[in-house]
């Protein structure tokens, strides 16, 4: 099985301004009541940890594949 199998599809631009403006606009709504929106709180939480997540694998790929497309040319060079 390849990495890229295992990670989600990179998220092109306009998805990750979306996905970034749309996080912002939830917290913007935010209640303020602090006992009542626990569970509100949570569940963005999650949420948010999910985005965090999916762009930490994606740089994490990007990396990898940098990595060993680096070394495939070195290879080829020497």
């Amino acid at each position: 099985m390849q990495q890229a199998d295992v990670v989600q599809q990179p998220l092109n631009e306009a998805e990750n301004r979306d996905a970034h403006a749309r996080t912002l606009r939830q917290f913007k709504r935010r209640p303020q009541r602090s006992l009542e929106s626990a569970d509100w709180v949570n569940a963005e939480n999650q949420e948010l940890g999910n985005f965090i997540n999916a762009h930490c694998l994606q740089a994490k790929l990007n990396f990898k594949l940098s990595l060993n497309s680096s070394t495939d040319s070195q290879a080829t060079v020497t």
